[in-house]
């Protein structure tokens, strides 16, 4: 983890995981609604394939995203500024936040669990 992104631990809302272990990793997937995509390097984990599939919101950086299909074009920045504002947006307004969940399988042309149980006739 580089030197730039370690500093973020100093805050007491953040928690850097620089060597996470798969049963913690699983937690995360499972218990966080975000996920941003904001490293230099390799993408470890399948880490945002796997956020879309646990219904995690895609941030993300132009320079750094990894399998751009992922996520919804409006969740790309280029601005630090702006991924900051749009994250405490979403983060502070749920009706929104699931708006742009929407969006992201939309543009991934993702369906619902709950479309494809009415297509097999599941209720």
């Amino acid at each position: 983890m580089s030197e730039r992104l370690s500093a973020f631990g100093r805050y007491p809302n953040v928690k850097l995981y620089p060597t996470v272990k798969k049963p913690v990793a699983d937690r995360l997937f499972d218990t966080c609604d975000l996920y941003f995509d904001i490293n230099y390097g390799r993408e470890i984990l399948s880490a945002v394939k796997r956020a879309f599939l646990n219904n995690m919101l895609i941030l993300a950086f132009e320079g750094t995203q990894h399998r751009r299909r992922y996520t919804a074009d409006a969740h790309v920045f280029s601005d630090a500024r702006d991924f900051v504002k749009t994250a405490a947006t979403l983060t502070a307004d749920r009706r929104l936040f699931n708006q742009h969940l929407a969006l992201q399988r939309k543009e991934a042309t993702a369906e619902t669990v709950e479309v494809y149980q009415i297509i097999r006739g599941v209720s």
